[in-house]
């Protein structure tokens, strides 16, 4: 190749590696505004499911009596009302708590 063409090669070549540059940036510059947006806005309240007292019995497998008991001696989740004549309990804390329980195992040894 001449001089000349490889000169023009260059030039082409620096060109186009310029015009990558600058949509790269572009895209950089864009992103770094979602991101700002992203964490001026406030993050979406977790949405919390109440379950009742025959859901928190079927799950757990103990009676309406032991919930309430564990209930006072404060080794069960609180409840909360939902109406007057009507309590709930968060989803979450009660499966916590089944897991707790279920880490706990009784006799000696784990099974393999």
């Amino acid at each position: 190749m001449a001089h000349e063409q490889v000169g023009t090669l260059l030039d082409h070549l620096l060109a186009s590696y310029r015009e990558e540059i600058n949509a790269i940036r572009g895209e950089l510059a864009e992103l770094r505004q979602e991101i700002r947006r992203d964490r001026q806005q406030p993050p979406a309240p977790a949405h919390r499911a109440t379950i009742r007292i025959k859901e928190v019995c079927s799950r757990s497998g103990l009676s309406r009596a032991t919930i309430y008991r564990l209930e006072s001696e404060g080794k069960w989740p609180r409840r909360y009302r939902l109406t007057d004549g009507t309590v709930g309990w968060d989803e979450a804390e009660v499966e916590a708590r089944i897991a707790e329980m279920q880490a706990t195992r009784v006799g000696g040894t784990t099974p393999r």
